[in-house]
């Protein structure tokens, strides 16, 4: 691909300044192969393949360490190689960035030293600090040279990379898909409960079969990423392209295999450049291919999660990361090589950085890609809008990765109780991530508004940007964890020191108003009715003949106190018959029934005969289930709750949470069920955790422990009406709340901490 081009206008003084004096030794030593009006240099020092054009392959072959680039520049144009110097001395600023041309110091005049001094020595002094501060996430252990086992794989890994071999593989991999696709729920389920938890965590297993499929898990883990890149060497080995190296690079600690196929630059065609690049991923959807069926053919056990943590590790994975094209993964290469081009990001980065340099100092800028480095490309304008945008993604891309390596850095160095030491790598990463590149670019503005006469205009623009960035309203979130209960409750008690003898629902059964819920029987209470019943019946039995005898003989009978007899009597009747109805336990409200857990059985002899088997180990025992029948209940033990239809989250808040988070305040909040339910809502109010509402309708069953503690400081909660649609929640289950707080400046950041550190210097 042709890279030597007509420069923008802008960057013609620059090189001219920096290259016409200087003298540059001869590259004897580099590798030519020439493919499709292009030529690749391969340069054994760094290994490293550059595509140039006829015009750099033109450079190369003149320079011999005596002439002067200006020399070398006007005899080009004399033979007619080159339409201009210009084009020249920006050929030579592309070789020596891509580090084909290095300068010869020592041969160099001190009007050249001097020439190079005013653009100054800053930007190879970043690179080499971020190189520096990059070793501080990633070390490299140079592994064994590969050849002699690559050369005995090779030839037996047809039924993998042969041609008919890989349509057999691919067709696999859809049938595998499909049956994933048939059987969907069951897979959401799976990675709902194991698929995102470590194997240790995993319910299946427990003790020393947990460290034991832990260190099992990780053993394959290192064991497929070997494979991905072996498989890239394998199929380098298959085009006759050395791999001379094999190693592990260990990223935030953790052990990853690196495999080094820079020399599959130079194989002559893209297809084949492409195959390398991707064979890792292929490799790998192979592996998640067999893991697939292992998973859909057994029973859940220790292995049916193995394979499916290594289905989700060889595919989702590796999708989301290595087809990445805005990292220098297998994503990346493929699109390098689709594109033909060996250095895809520094030329859009390059591309980028001139369009912005061109916007901000008001200079014209010329398209740098004419039409003979396009080859099939049909407008040079949308290519290099493409390259623009991809720059731009990356960029983007790049800074959110940063961020969130340096949380993890923080978050890994938390655990060890080393905060200060994770802080202070976190910002040598990001550092190294922004403030480098940003350093960087700003001293290539500088010297270019030097060179042009636009400082003034740059310094206005940077006070401009300055007062944006300080003034640009920032989204702020707080997040919190609570948990679901009713909008209103009611609680049903016993009524009695009685025997459970009927449940007339279902735990999670909807109830109407006055509905029965249980049935109690009590001897006591019979006996003592039956007492009263005889009792009334007896002094019924005495006015009766006290009338008669007054009626009959004329006596002077007081029936008096026979009728005052009476009444007592009735009396004590009636409040025995209401003791009986209370019995008959009834719904107060409409809504759905909550049972309420019961205490252990002291005497398995309780369980009636006629019900379920006892319980199994790990149930939880609710009163009801038909095995409770026959079980005594105290006067006022909780039995059930009975709660409304409506639902609301309950988000205790800290201090720092309560001054941000009102009513009104817009959150997001996420049940993490089976459905990975998500929704959104307003807090209706903010109440004292310990009133009545903040505890009403639960049973504290399944309550966080860290709200249900005693010496909690969490005094205050957010109080969400959640939409009818989260009515299936169920109740006291744990949720994630993103509270949406008001937007904040930097200005205001800046002002509120220097406001409370002068507070704390005054006070």
């Amino acid at each position: 691909m042709q890279n030597t081009v007509n420069p923008a206008p802008d960057s013609q003084p620059l090189a001219e300044s920096k290259f016409s004096g200087m003298r540059f030794p001869a590259r004897r030593d580099l590798q030519y192969n020439h493919a499709g009006g292009v030529w690749n240099a391969f340069d054994p020092l760094t290994r490293q393949s550059v595509r140039i054009g006829s015009l750099e392959k033109a450079i190369l072959a003149s320079l011999d360490g005596k002439m002067l680039l200006a020399t070398v520049a006007r005899k080009l144009v004399r033979d007619g190689i080159s339409s201009s110097t210009q084009a020249v001395f920006s050929a030579a600023e592309h070789l020596v960035a891509s580090g084909l041309l290095q300068v010869d110091t020592a041969g160099n005049s001190g009007a050249g030293r001097q020439k190079r001094s005013t653009t100054g020595n800053a930007l190879p002094a970043l690179r080499a600090a971020q190189q520096t501060l990059g070793r501080l996430v990633v070390w490299q252990v140079r592994g064994v040279n590969p050849e002699r086992l690559l050369a005995w794989l090779a030839p037996r890994s047809d039924m993998f990379f042969s041609r008919r071999a890989v349509l057999v593989w691919c067709l696999l991999m859809f049938i595998t898909g499909i049956a994933i696709c048939l059987g969907f729920h069951r897979f959401c389920v799976a990675v709902s409960e194991e698929g995102g938890t470590l194997l240790a965590a995993s319910p299946l297993t427990s003790g020393s079969e947990a460290v034991w499929g832990g260190g099992l898990l990780v053993l394959l883990f290192l064991m497929t990423r070997a494979i991905h890149e072996l498989s890239h060497a394998v199929v380098c080995e298959r085009h006759s392209v050395r791999c001379p190296d094999i190693g592990l690079l260990f990223i935030l600690f953790a052990p990853c295999v690196y495999c080094d196929v820079t020399e599959s630059w130079r194989l002559p065609k893209r297809r084949e450049r492409a195959a390398v690049a991707a064979a890792g991923m292929y490799a790998e959807l192979i592996v998640a291919t067999l893991a697939a069926w292992v998973w859909l053919l057994t029973l859940p056990s220790l292995w049916n999660t193995i394979a499916l943590q290594l289905m989700l590790i060889c595919s989702v994975s590796t999708i989301l990361i290595n087809a990445n094209p805005l990292m220098r993964f297998d994503g990346y290469y493929i699109l390098a090589d689709w594109l033909d081009e060996v250095r895809l990001r520094a030329k859009a980065d390059h591309l980028l950085s001139e369009a912005v340099v061109s916007l901000v100092l008001g200079l014209p800028r010329q398209e740098t890609y004419d039409s003979r480095e396009l080859h099939s490309h049909t407008s040079r304008t949308h290519y290099g809008r493409f390259l623009l945008v991809f720059s731009a993604a990356g960029l983007v891309y790049r800074c959110m990765l940063a961020l969130a390596i340096s949380a993890a850095v923080v978050l890994l160095f938390r655990g060890w109780e080393l905060v200060w030491v994770g802080r202070l790598m976190g910002g040598l990463i990001l550092f190294s991530w922004w403030g480098i590149p940003m350093l960087g670019f700003g001293s290539k503005l500088l010297t270019t508004a030097r060179l042009s006469g636009r400082v003034s205009r740059l310094f206005l623009f940077s006070i401009g940007l300055t007062l944006i960035v300080l003034t640009l309203p920032i989204p702020t979130r707080r997040f919190g964890s609570g948990w679901v209960q009713a909008e209103s409750s009611q609680r049903v008690f016993a009524t009695a020191d009685a025997q459970l003898v009927k449940c007339y629902a279902a735990d999670g059964q909807q109830v109407a108003a006055g509905q029965p819920l249980f049935r109690l029987a009590s001897p006591d209470a019979a006996a003592e009715l039956v007492h009263h019943v005889t009792n009334c019946r007896s002094n019924q039995i005495q006015l009766e003949q006290a009338r008669r005898q007054r009626n009959r003989y004329a006596r002077d009978v007081d029936l008096e106190s026979y009728e005052t007899r009476l009444r007592a009597v009735e009396q004590q009747k009636e409040a025995s018959l209401k003791r009986m109805e209370k019995l008959e336990i009834v719904a107060g409200q409409a809504g759905l029934l909550i049972a309420a857990v019961c205490p252990p059985a002291p005497d398995l002899s309780q369980w009636n005969s006629g019900s379920e088997e006892g319980p199994l180990p790990g149930d939880e025992e609710v009163w009801t289930q038909p095995r409770q029948l026959g079980r005594t209940v105290s006067r006022g033990e909780l039995l059930a709750t009975i709660c409304s239809r409506g639902n609301i989250a309950v988000v205790p808040l800290s201090d720092e949470q309560l001054a941000d988070v009102a009513e009104g305040t817009r959150c997001k909040i996420h049940a993490p069920n089976e459905s990975a339910s998500v929704t959104t809502a307003r807090v209706t109010r903010v109440v004292e955790l310990n009133t009545q509402l903040g505890r009403t309708g639960v049973t504290g069953a399944s309550l966080p422990k860290q709200y249900s503690g005693a010496d909690s400081n969490l005094r205050y909660a957010a109080i969400v009406k959640l939409p009818s649609a989260s009515d299936a929640w169920p109740i006291e289950s744990p949720i994630q709340v993103v509270f949406h707080t008001q937007s904040v400046s930097l200005f205001d950041l800046a002002r509120n901490l220097l406001r409370r550190h002068l507070r704390f210097l005054a006070s």
